[in-house]
């Protein structure tokens, strides 16, 4: 009969939690890590069928602001159902009915706030008072080329890009493994962090540079001072900006940001990558590449009744309220776009 087990440690994992998870950031290699370098009380359950598992939630405790989206100090600790370094991927997997048996046992063995982070918007999670959350940007990648991508792009975002480019030319581009990442890279990861409305986990420099080699760093430089980083690594047909930093000082004479997103998008063109995950902060400029915007879910769950129906009621001051502009990026919209480029659907 299949099982429900809690584990506190990812080494405990069943063999085929691996072969489940469907992402390189739920496997039992990065759990793993996350617990040396990020630990946060992480737990796992899984539901198992002999070797075999069927479902996992992976959940974590930090100490949040409730009302985030306001703005207001309202610190509280909170059970996150997520991947514990604050990225787009849900913390969950499975099967809809494995999948919502495991959320239910985790709903009702976490006492407190629980909170189910990033759930895809066609799931229909069976705990808590759903709430929107801040989106994810999502661009396709698979065009025949950079110069293809360019063509399909409309004249004036075209040009915005040929601007960048000569901006980079001013700067000094190097990629590494992220064994290269220092307490300058760390401060520019910080002056990002501090800035963002909604906080989630704060990394440490040791985190980031020991990540594994299939992580890319890359620094952006003028007059031998780093300006700009971002941090990309492949996950499946998925090719992820998964952390960047700057100097805020610098951005108007260096446009060092956009310019690392033009890398980034660059480097998803000429690699064919299906799916580029920009991540979910600051909208606008990445949409201006050809993003779109997934929705994004959260839900609040408490064991206790009461609270359970206040959450339900206060839902509007606890989700994600804003707005983003929409812009006519490609030529022609859809798959067409890259097709006529010379790409392949």
């Amino acid at each position: 009969m299949p099982a429900i087990e809690r584990l506190g440690e990812a080494s405990g994992l069943a063999p085929g939690w691996d072969t489940a998870a469907g992402s390189w950031f739920r496997s039992r290699e990065f759990l793993a890590y996350a617990e040396r370098f990020n630990p946060c009380r992480q737990r796992y359950y899984q539901l198992r069928e002999g070797e075999r598992v069927r479902a996992g939630a992976i959940v974590y405790s930090l100490t949040l602001d409730l009302l985030t989206f306001l703005r207001i100090p309202s610190p509280i600790t909170m059970h996150l159902v997520g991947i514990p370094v604050g990225i787009a991927t849900p913390g969950y997997f499975g099967r809809p009915a494995d999948r919502d048996a495991v959320l239910r046992d985790v709903a009702a063995r976490e006492r407190g706030l629980l909170v189910v982070l990033n759930a895809e918007a066609g799931d229909h999670l069976p705990v808590g008072a759903r709430c929107r959350m801040i989106p994810t940007i999502m661009m396709d990648g698979r065009f025949a080329g950079w110069e293809a991508y360019l063509a399909a792009l409309r004249a004036p975002h075209r040009r915005r890009l040929r601007k960048l480019e000569e901006s980079a030319q001013r700067l000094e581009a190097a990629t590494t493994g992220c064994d290269r990442f220092t307490e300058a890279h760390h401060a520019l990861y910080r002056q990002v962090h501090d800035r963002a409305p909604a906080k989630l986990e704060n990394l440490s420099l040791e985190f980031f540079r020991n990540l594994p080699p299939r992580f890319a760093l890359t620094t952006y430089r003028r007059d031998e001072r780093i300006v700009s980083f971002t941090i990309t690594v492949p996950d499946g047909d998925l090719l992820m900006y998964f952390f960047g930093g700057m100097d805020y000082r610098s951005l108007p004479d260096t446009q060092a940001y956009l310019v690392g997103l033009a890398g980034i998008v660059r480097q998803a063109v000429e690699r064919g990558a299906p799916r580029l995950d920009l991540g979910q902060t600051a909208d606008e400029p990445k949409l201006r590449f050809g993003g779109a915007l997934v929705p994004k879910d959260m839900y609040l769950c408490h064991h206790r009744p009461f609270v359970q129906a206040l959450l339900g009621r206060l839902r509007p001051l606890l989700e994600y309220r804003g707005t983003a502009p929409s812009f006519h990026v490609f030529r022609q919209a859809g798959n067409k776009a890259f097709r006529d480029a010379g790409g392949e659907t």
